[in-house]
């Protein structure tokens, strides 16, 4: 299973991790299934796969290992976007996303926009 795991796969199953963190992933999946080609299902059912055998931190730990660097803002992106569409990011989702920004390496500057542009976004709904 994890020799094709592919960098799609690592973004969907972080984006699991995020969002069942602080409830339930299934009230989540329609939101989650907005990032992923419908078209071909091997991403989704490698990382639902993996999800459904696996503890968090593997989960974890797979989906960064398994992401591909030039993806990696792409994945953080993403979690952000899940943490704050369903309000304010809580502290689970605040340790969660600071662990996969260092775990990752990231830069702190694109960091820094993606979270500015992300939760200016997520924020109009609340208006």
């Amino acid at each position: 299973m994890s020799d094709n795991f592919s960098s799609k796969s690592a973004i969907l199953l972080a984006c699991f991790t995020m969002a069942a963190v602080e409830g339930s992933l299934k009230d989540k999946i329609p939101f989650i299934k907005r990032i992923d080609d419908e078209n071909d299902p091997s991403d989704w059912d490698a990382a639902m796969d993996f999800w459904n055998n696996n503890d968090v931190v593997p989960c974890m730990e797979h989906s960064i290992a398994h992401v591909d660097s030039e993806h990696k803002h792409a994945l953080i992106a993403n979690l952000v976007d899940i943490a704050s569409a369903f309000g304010d990011i809580e502290e689970l989702e605040q340790g969660l996303l600071t662990h996969y920004i260092v775990q990752l390496g990231a830069d702190d500057d694109m960091t820094d926009k993606i979270l500015d542009v992300i939760l200016i976004k997520n924020a109009v709904k609340y208006l």
